[in-house]
């Protein structure tokens, strides 16, 4: 609907063939009001207006909506209602304009001219003001328990014919105390399941005993004081009802290494015993001062020093998918009694094989093979004849073959020359790294291998 004034007279002629008169433009807006005691999203007021009456042109193509010295001009067919509040139309629901011929508007907004939404079928004021507090007193329902699923869930009133009656808001306001006490019934119960799951949480200074919704039996225990309670374990051992689509994504261990965190930052040495349905392994780390001031964690898994990469992800596929560990894969192995350092599997094959992968970039993909040697326990790579320093060993080297394999752990790690340049320049520098880059290019270049 859009207003007409007297300013457009002309227009109203002109094009749509009205023959206007003047006392169209007199007359008083008959219009009854209520304040919303909680809503304010629609200017804190509602209204009905009284439609006095519907003028067409000659063409019967539009029509004049009379509110008082109001005019609004529609199409003289389908009219799409405006919902408010909590009360509900069809999308393709249409009024024609007869629909509105004697009747009263419920409409919103504080202003002069509020805006026109639904129609009321009333016969006195008085009837209408029982509707409008009516209305009030189930918006105010619906805001005061809207926390509650149950109130969510009915929280609108569907009007099939677009007509708001006396009738169909007492039946929805009865209808919405009995959801309430459901769902007040509901929330209490929940707050026995929430004590119930907080009561089979077994907590002590030294040691956590759980059982998460994933219904597993979960323990965490250490010599250190773990600093928790209870309350800390409620996102994975008590789901509200309202979130219980969210039940499968619960991450029980994410909860457990936000605790070991916590006890990392507090203390340089230490362990914690994990657990779940009777497999346990045990992480331990030391935190060290380095000669040039920086620190250098160490991790232990069941007293065995392990790779930091994948110290937390073993103790996480153990602990919630029962995968065995490989210690071949994980484990830093230690001096033999030779003196030398023993090497894992996956060092020898690297070693006699290299690092043969591939990056890319927008110059296309380079394919490549760097040689990897070992002397008196140092590892280097070589590249154009010359052996360059790998600052940081085994591990280091392990890492750069799992980029140019695709191995890596983070997507954007995996085959991509900026991320493989920036892990060379921290082990080489910056010169070096670029020469390399450029050696890995031109030699594919020059064996027709770049796709």
């Amino acid at each position: 609907m859009q207003e007409v004034t007297k300013e457009d007279i002309e227009e109203l002629e002109a094009i749509y063939g009205f023959q206007v008169k003047e006392e169209w433009f007199n007359g008083n807006m008959t219009k009854i009001s209520c304040k919303l005691d909680e809503e304010r999203y629609w200017g804190g007021v509602i209204h009905a207006i009284k439609v006095d009456d519907i003028i067409y042109n000659e063409r019967k193509t539009v029509a004049l909506i009379k509110l008082g010295s109001h005019l609004f001009r529609v199409k003289a067919e389908a009219i799409r209602p405006n919902e408010v509040l909590f009360l509900d139309v069809d999308y393709d629901f249409r009024y024609t304009v007869e629909d509105f011929r004697d009747r009263w508007v419920l409409a919103y907004g504080n202003y002069e001219i509020p805006a026109l939404a639904l129609i009321i079928d009333a016969q006195t004021e008085e009837e209408v003001k029982e509707i409008l507090e009516t209305i009030n007193r189930i918006a105010t329902t619906i805001k005061k328990y809207s926390y509650l699923p149950e109130v969510k869930d009915n929280q609108y009133l569907h009007l099939d014919n677009g007509i708001i009656t006396k009738e169909i808001l007492e039946d929805f306001e009865e209808h919405m105390k009995t959801v309430v006490q459901l769902g007040l019934k509901a929330e209490a119960e929940e707050e026995k399941k929430k004590q119930e799951a907080l009561n089979n949480v077994v907590l002590s200074d030294n040691k956590v005993e759980f059982i998460a919704l994933n219904g597993g039996k979960y323990s965490l225990e250490s010599s250190l004081k773990l600093n928790v309670n209870k309350e800390m374990f409620l996102p994975v051992i008590y789901c509200h009802r309202k979130e219980a689509s969210y039940k499968q994504y619960i991450d029980v261990m994410r909860t457990i290494g936000e605790i070991v965190s916590a006890l990392m930052r507090q203390h340089p040495e230490g362990e914690v015993t994990i657990g779940k349905d009777g497999r346990k392994i045990t992480l331990g780390w030391e935190v060290k001062q380095r000669k040039d001031g920086t620190t250098a964690v160490f991790y232990f898994l069941n007293g065995r020093r392990v790779k930091n990469d994948y110290a937390w992800k073993t103790v996480y596929s153990y602990i919630e998918d029962n995968v065995p560990i490989d210690w071949d894969e994980i484990e830093v192995k230690r001096v033999s009694k030779t003196g030398k350092r023993e090497l894992s599997p996956k060092a020898r094959v690297i070693l006699e094989q290299g690092i043969r992968g591939e990056i890319r970039d927008e110059e296309g993909t380079f394919p490549f093979h760097l040689t990897v040697k070992r002397k008196n326990d140092k590892w280097y790579l070589v590249i154009g004849g010359k052996e360059i320093y790998i600052k940081g060993g085994f591990s280091v080297i392990e890492r750069l073959h799992n980029m140019a394999t695709g191995k890596a752990l983070y997507w954007e790690d995996r085959q991509k020359t900026s991320s493989f340049y920036k892990k060379l320049k921290e082990i080489v520098g910056k010169e070096t790294a670029k020469e390399i880059i450029k050696t890995i290019k031109e030699t594919a270049i020059l064996w027709g291998a770049v796709e």
